[in-house]
């Protein structure tokens, strides 16, 4: 899967579970800016921040 593809998987988790990216970035304990760069591929992320989203 390549970054485009899971910027947009997370972003459509996010929505689909009507968060915000700053409620979503609370729960991961990042910014609201990182959440916006991953969804946008525009930095790589880290794994365990992928597998603990996806447990919400």
């Amino acid at each position: 899967m390549d970054q485009e593809k899971i910027g947009r998987f997370i972003a459509e988790l996010r929505k689909e579970n009507s968060l915000t990216q700053k409620e979503l970035a609370e729960k991961l304990n990042v910014s609201d800016r990182t959440v916006g760069n991953w969804e946008r591929a525009e930095i790589y992320l880290i794994l365990h921040c992928s597998f603990h989203y996806v447990r919400y």
